[in-house]
C-alpha cells in the first residue's frame, strides 16, 4: 500500500494532469497536478514513450486501489518545444496564439490542431510527433520560419478498476 493512502480519508482525484517539459539537458520532467494526493514528479526520462510507461505504471500502482467504480481521468499535458510565445499580430503567415493539439492514440499517435481538424500529423511512436507537427505548423505558417511552433500537445485517458472495465 501506497504512504500516501495510509490514512483513510485521502480521495482519489476525478483527473490528474502529468505536466511534461523539456530540461536543458535534453531530458524531459514530469509535474503532477490535480487535487488530493499526487504522484511525485520525476526527471532525467530521455524518452518521450519510456516516460508514458513510467508514469502510467506510477499512476496506476498510487491509485488503482482506491478507485471508484466510474474510475479517474488522468491527462497529459506535454510542451515539447517549451512554450514559445507566438509571433507579433500582423506576422505575415504565422499563427496567432498558442496552438494545442490533440492526441488519439490507436496503432501509432495522431495529433490533430484543436478547432482545425485539417492540420495534423501521424507518427508510430510520441518520440516523431514534435517534428512531424513541426514540419505541418510551418507549412501552415511559412512566416514562422525557422522559430518553435507555439504549441503543445494534450490527451486524456480513464483509469478504472478492472472489475468496471469486465462490464464495459
Amino acid at each position: 500500500m501506497s504512504p500516501l493512502f495510509k490514512k483513510s480519508h485521502v480521495a482519489v482525484p476525478a483527473l490528474v494532469t502529468a505536466v511534461v517539459e523539456g530540461q536543458r539537458d535534453g531530458t524531459w520532467k514530469v509535474i503532477f497536478t490535480g487535487s488530493g494526493s499526487l504522484p511525485a514528479g520525476t526527471k532525467g526520462h530521455t524518452d518521450m514513450d519510456a516516460l508514458v510507461t513510467a508514469v502510467d505504471k506510477q499512476i496506476v500502482a498510487l491509485y488503482l486501489p482506491h478507485l471508484a467504480q466510474d474510475g479517474m481521468g488522468i491527462q497529459y499535458a506535454w510542451y515539447p518545444w517549451g512554450t514559445p510565445k507566438p509571433p507579433k499580430r500582423g506576422t505575415p503567415n504565422a499563427p496567432t496564439e498558442f496552438l494545442v493539439f490533440v492526441i488519439e492514440t490507436g496503432l501509432g499517435y495522431r495529433a490533430t490542431l484543436a478547432g482545425e481538424p485539417g492540420l495534423y500529423g501521424v507518427a508510430t511512436s510520441l518520440k516523431q510527433l514534435p517534428d512531424v507537427i513541426a514540419a505541418a505548423v510551418r507549412a501552415r505558417w511559412p512566416g514562422l520560419g525557422d522559430r518553435p511552433p507555439p504549441a503543445m500537445f494534450t490527451w486524456e485517458r480513464r483509469l478504472t478498476p478492472p472489475a468496471a472495465q469486465r462490464r464495459s
